[in-house]
């Protein structure tokens, strides 16, 4: 459940043209907020609330789980469901180039590798093609693009611009994205999602909200704190000290339902 929410997520963000346009200058960002999110535990839908950290750094981004709860529910039941949440928070790195993500647990000082493949997550490009001039860039991006796309059996991809508004106290660009792939043998993605960009600090999102029709997932974030400075190289790897666990539930907890 975790990695898939992740890579919705990614997935969002990656075909975004900010993120393009990030990735290309190999920069990063750092932000902090809140997240609503709705999972399925056992063919019913619960909603979980916490804070959020995101950071990014060329081809990998890290996402910090703190606090989770059961929102608007009654303490005491609520203190009774948190105790088969992740307690003490979940990190996540998902590195671009691998397809790998690590997920580790600050209380349980372990962590836990789910391999992927070595394409990218993000839809296809061709950043090295569209350097090329006139005519000549555009063919060679998209012959690049279909070599991609040849890999899969669905492929189709929408980017919208709805519109401008303040979010969070941001003057945003508004973007509303549908993805929908799957790889021949691989499992389906259908992503739809909306992105508030800031302009005022360097169309970094400062919210998202994602629903994977798939698995009936969704999430809402809110950002109310953006620094556009990649940050250090180190946050990205797994603390020292922390043991690898042979099975995730040693870093989500068992009653946390996984892939």
């Amino acid at each position: 459940m975790f990695k898939r929410a992740i890579m919705a997520l990614a997935l969002l963000l990656c075909i975004s043209p900010a993120a393009i346009a990030q990735d290309a200058s190999n920069q990063g960002f750092t932000a902090h907020g809140t997240i609503v999110a709705q999972v399925v535990f056992s063919g019913a839908k619960i909603n979980l609330g916490g804070d959020i950290a995101m950071m990014s750094r060329g081809q990998q981004l890290r996402f910090d789980l703190q606090r989770l709860s059961i929102p608007g529910s009654e303490p005491t039941l609520n203190a009774l469901l948190t105790q088969f949440l992740p307690q003490g928070g979940i990190s996540a790195v998902l590195d671009q180039t691998t397809g790998n993500t690590t997920v580790w647990s600050e209380a349980r000082r372990k962590f836990y590798v789910f391999q992927g493949n070595k394409t990218q997550v993000a839809a296809p490009s061709a950043a090295s093609a569209s350097t090329l001039p006139g005519p000549a860039g555009s063919i060679m991006q998209m012959l690049e693009s279909g070599k991609v796309i040849a890999g899969y059996t669905q492929f189709s991809e929408s980017i919208n611009m709805t519109g401008r508004a303040t979010v969070n106290g941001h003057p945003a660009s508004n973007i509303h994205v549908q993805l929908k792939t799957q790889k021949r043998g691989g499992k389906l993605t259908d992503l739809v999602g909306d992105l508030s960009l800031a302009e005022d600090a360097g169309y970094l999102p400062v919210r998202i909200n994602a629903t994977d029709r798939a698995s009936g997932m969704s999430a809402n974030i809110n950002f109310t704190s953006l620094t556009p400075t990649a940050p250090d190289p180190g946050v990205f790897s797994v603390p020292s000290g922390y043991a690898q666990a042979a099975d995730p539930s040693e870093v989500f907890g068992a009653g946390i339902p996984h892939p």
